[in-house]
């Protein structure tokens, strides 16, 4: 059966553009507007269709001496460590819409403005993803002491990243690093170059400045809340993506409505979780966390609320005291006595003690926010 023809949307003269064009520039949109899709590895075996594809990351070659080969009767096997990336996140934008709404704007201008909508829907969610993964995986970057400039905490975390050595890695050229910061972070960089004393050659009239230091820089509202700056190779991380283009509005059983949508699968996983450093407002002192107490329902409890969200990759773990609330330092380990803070909050505890709220990271349980209160139980 021939596609339906937008109403509205002319294609070239008196021809009207078929819907399935309108699937396709969803799809194009989406690959050319996200930041991640620029980003991430490409560098897979495998069918994304299929629900998941591999990469795979070489290990360096080491030299031995002559003759080593020879007397062994074999060379030194490559070491190719794969690394899988499921596509387990599956995806769907269904909308109805009104037949008058039809009638009244044309299916292809219904489709065309909504498929604007679902670009924009689908951009937020895989950057948001990409870079909450970077965070999770990545490197926090802390400035050491001395670092008080804008300038000389860029320069070092580039720095960082540059001299990256191990198995798989000699050193990372800054021509294929990339640089993502929040829009705040990015402002505090561009005036710094708009300085005419710091770089005579940047124009200020322009909105980016493309290039710090030799790194390519980026200005993304997707980064996580409290996150100013992600620094990674380009390739840092896959996220393979799989869209199913647009059909005809469907007609809702029982109704005088039709339904538009769009359904999307994919996954988002670091491959070098060792060449991505990010920074985090504040890092390298320990930042505050604002606890309150409240009686809860059940007798002998508390409800512990922490109005700040911990960044990925992290969790919340308490302590309680009778007198003086405990105390926590920057990167202290909290293990011993300290308990996971439950998603409710809810936790049994005696009124009038103090308790202490800390934000550690997962793997180490290193504390990097704390905040305290007095406990109210009735």
């Amino acid at each position: 059966m021939a596609r339906t023809k937008a109403i509205s949307l002319i294609q070239s003269g008196s021809t009207k553009v078929d819907l399935k064009e309108i699937s396709g520039l969803v799809i194009e949109n989406i690959q050319k507007e996200t930041l991640s899709s620029g980003l991430k590895s490409q560098a897979y075996t495998g069918n994304p269709a299929a629900g998941s594809v591999e990469f795979k990351r070489f290990k360096n070659s080491a030299s031995k001496a002559y003759g080593t080969a020879r007397t062994a009767g074999a060379g030194d096997k490559l070491t190719v460590p794969p690394t899988t990336v499921n596509l387990d996140q599956h995806r769907e934008i269904v909308e109805e819409a009104a037949k008058f709404d039809l009638d009244t704007f044309g299916v292809g201008n219904i489709m065309a403005r909504r498929a604007d909508n679902h670009v924009d829907t689908v951009v937020a969610e895989l950057d948001e993803a990409f870079f909450q993964t970077g965070v999770i995986s990545g490197v926090s970057y802390e400035p050491a002491s001395g670092m008080d400039t804008i300038e000389k905490k860029l320069e070092d975390m580039i720095q960082k990243l540059e001299t990256v050595k191990n198995d798989y890695v000699r050193g990372i050229p800054r021509s294929i690093m990339r640089l993502v910061c929040s829009p705040s972070f990015y402002g505090e960089i561009r005036n710094y170059l708009d300085k005419s004393a710091n770089n005579a050659n940047v124009d200020t009239a322009a909105e980016d400045f493309a290039i710090f230091h030799g790194v390519r820089t980026y200005s993304s509202v997707y980064l996580p809340n409290g996150i100013d700056a992600v620094l990674m190779i380009e390739g840092a991380i896959a996220q393979p993506v799989v869209t199913y283009p647009y059909k005809d509005p469907e007609k809702i059983p029982l109704s005088n409505d039709y339904g538009v949508a769009m359904f999307y699968d994919y996954g988002t996983k670091a491959l070098t979780p060792d060449l991505i450093f990010f920074y985090e407002k504040g890092a390298g002192t320990l930042g505050t966390l604002t606890v309150a107490s409240a009686d809860a329902d059940a007798a002998g409890n508390t409800i512990i609320t922490v109005a700040e969200v911990a960044l990925p990759g992290r969790k919340l773990v308490y302590k309680t005291a009778t007198t003086t609330a405990p105390a926590v330092a920057y990167n202290d380990v909290l293990t011993t006595g300290w308990t996971d803070l439950p998603a409710s909050g809810e936790i049994a505890a005696t009124n009038g003690h103090k308790i202490t709220v800390a934000e550690v990271d997962v793997d180490d349980n290193k504390a990097k926010k704390a905040g305290n209160a007095t406990i109210v139980v009735a």
